[in-house]
């Protein structure tokens, strides 16, 4: 589904996470929203909502590197009205976009059936809309 991405405020940000991160991701998984906030002050996190209109479809953090080359994909996630329609493909294609200009976009996943009990169609998709067979044990 299309959509357009927009960088959360502090405000945003604590919506987003209240009301979405913690049923997405196990506790296990979730970094505190403390950290999240003090790295987004310093402009090394970049917490987007992804919007068709104002209704939220899913959600990208990522983190920078001090010398913005590298990003890493702390959480991706598809809210349920979204699923089913393409959104996860556009969100990583809009990520893609945005980020062209560093070296690399890393993700990382659990193992399937591990304590994050990641399903397989998760690393599936990861794998299929990245482009690249960039995977490692």
């Amino acid at each position: 589904m299309e959509g357009e991405f927009r960088l959360l405020d502090g405000a945003a940000l604590s919506r987003v996470y209240r009301d979405h991160v913690r049923r997405d991701f196990p506790p296990a998984e979730r970094k505190p929203l403390q950290a999240m906030e003090r790295m987004r002050r310093i402009g090394r996190y970049d917490p987007l909502g992804y919007y068709s209109g104002e209704k939220l479809l899913g959600y990208a953090f990522l983190w920078r590197d001090r010398a913005g080359e590298y990003v890493l994909l702390d959480y991706l996630a598809v809210c349920p009205e979204g699923r089913g329609q393409g959104t996860g493909t556009a969100m990583l294609e809009g990520l893609n976009a945005r980020y062209r200009g560093c070296r690399a976009i890393l993700a990382e996943a659990e193992a399937v059936g591990t304590a994050g009990n990641v399903p397989a169609q998760s690393v599936t998709f990861l794998y299929r809309a990245s482009g690249s067979p960039a995977v490692s044990d």
